[in-house]
């Protein structure tokens, strides 16, 4: 009987924790927008709108970002989608390589029913800055003394094209951004490292830099037992990122069809941990529309059998030559 009281006892406080724990789900896309807002097209965000308002992030980390007026484009179109309040990070001109005239730059745009901005800075790099972002959840229970929960977010536009130069342009841009989240940061703390990597294999010692488990934090990619995805029987097409068309279009953005992988979003071990308050959830990570059906195609070859609408699938083709990447976070926090 004793046993049998203590297990009911048990039971209510599980019961009683769960009710006063709130599990949010924040959705995260992160986006190579082609040379936004201009392009070779016209309404441009309009387009864009069309591929938010399907899936519907909480964050936005955006790559191929020209200027003010483009980011501030993108803030009011995902307020006028009237599913959060939303707002940018400030929008600071490209600081590396100064005297490159073609600036392209990365930002987020963020909901702050969950999110405050806390600061954000510029990692300096031959080739284009590493963006960073410190967040903080809005835990009801900061008011009653709870620790704040950070969310570094760092989104990233590597060096570009083949070739032993351009990987080891790419390594020295990762090497920088290694060597930050080494001195500032620690492996219990929620990372997010996102973006167009232009990668073209698991070889490249961009990538090998980043899972190299002899660092302090291992950045882990939710894809890395999958294998290498450059090789032509690879099983697993649906993870690859780009080009969403067969040929160019617009003489802008790269044709080819859907080969290669040059998008990602890895996170901290501390968000591979199902048991951190914040953690990735297994299962979510997805490249939008992409269903694994269309290699060497365009995403509009995806269409057959796939959960995306096709008008939705339609707009990513013309939006950019990559594939936005998305998935989900749990946040075990009273967020309000």
């Amino acid at each position: 009987m004793y046993s049998s009281m203590i297990k009911k006892l048990s039971l209510l406080a599980c019961l009683i924790i769960m009710c006063l724990t709130s599990f949010s789900q924040l959705r995260v896309m992160s986006y190579n927008l082609l040379n936004f807002p201009t392009g070779n097209f016209q309404g441009r965000v309009d387009t864009l709108e069309n591929i938010v308002d399907y899936y519907r992030p909480h964050l936005l980390m955006v790559q191929e970002l020209q200027n003010e007026d483009g980011l501030n484009q993108i803030t009011d179109m995902m307020n006028g989608l009237e599913y959060g309040n939303f707002a940018s990070a400030d929008f600071v001109q490209q600081q590396s390589d100064p005297f490159n005239p073609y600036y392209l730059q990365q930002n987020i745009v963020f909901d702050q029913n969950y999110l405050t901005l806390k600061n954000q800075l510029e990692i300096i790099t031959d080739i284009r800055d590493v963006n960073y972002f410190r967040l903080y959840f809005n835990d009801s229970e900061l008011a009653n003394g709870a620790d704040t929960t950070y969310l570094h977010v760092f989104v990233t536009h590597l060096k570009s094209s083949s070739g032993s130069a351009n990987e080891q342009l790419r390594l020295q841009m990762v090497e920088q951004f290694i060597s930050y989240i080494e001195n500032n940061l620690d492996d219990s703390d929620n990372i997010l490292f996102a973006g167009d990597f232009n990668l073209y294999d698991t070889a490249e010692p961009a990538y090998q830099a980043l899972i190299n488990e002899s660092n302090t934090i291992v950045m882990q990619d939710p894809f890395a037992s999958f294998g290498n995805w450059a090789v032509s029987n690879f099983q697993h097409r649906e993870i690859l990122t780009q080009s969403t068309r067969a040929s160019q279009i617009g003489n802008d953005g790269a044709g080819g069809g859907l080969d290669d992988r040059f998008d990602f979003i890895l996170f901290s071990p501390a968000m591979m941990n199902a048991l951190n308050p914040v953690h990735f959830i297994e299962g979510t990570f997805k490249s939008l529309g992409n269903n694994g059906t269309c290699y060497n195609q365009s995403i509009t070859n995806c269409t057959s059998g796939n959960e995306v609408p096709s008008d939705v699938i339609q707009s990513i083709y013309y939006m950019s030559d990559h594939i936005p990447q998305v998935c989900e976070i749990e946040v075990v926090l009273e967020l309000g």
